[in-house]
């Protein structure tokens, strides 16, 4: 009876882990989406696109400031998403973790510097 016991509360546990990992997937998948995609008021764009769009912007101003803002705060929320990451351990989805939040700082950090030299070279 005693091993029946210990089985069962084996079955548990493993089941409640089952459920932790696919909820943990699950923030991760909707994290990297939510990084991925940038919002503006009438539609969603990819990070890409929107890089690339940066060459489209005319003389007018508010559009690169608006746009600076953006990814200022995305760079803050990609900041504080990086200092939760352990140092030590972790395992290969953390690294994995780690690894695409620096590529996504560079990028804006480039996007950054596109945006600044336009705006120095507008006055």
């Amino acid at each position: 009876m005693q091993d029946m016991d210990m089985l069962l509360e084996k079955v548990k546990s493993a089941n409640a882990s089952a459920r932790d990992a696919e909820r943990e997937k699950e923030t991760m998948r909707r994290e990297l989406e939510q990084y991925q995609t940038v919002s503006s008021p009438n539609k969603r764009t990819s990070m890409a696109s929107k890089r690339d769009s940066i060459y489209t912007y005319g003389d007018d101003g508010d559009d690169l400031d608006d746009q600076m803002r953006m990814l200022v705060k995305q760079k803050e929320r990609l900041q504080s998403d990086y200092s939760k990451i352990p140092i030590i351990g972790g395992g290969p989805q953390s690294r994995k973790r780690k690894e695409d939040l620096e590529e996504q700082l560079d990028s804006i950090d480039s996007q950054l510097s596109k945006i600044k030299l336009k705006i120095r070279n507008r006055v």
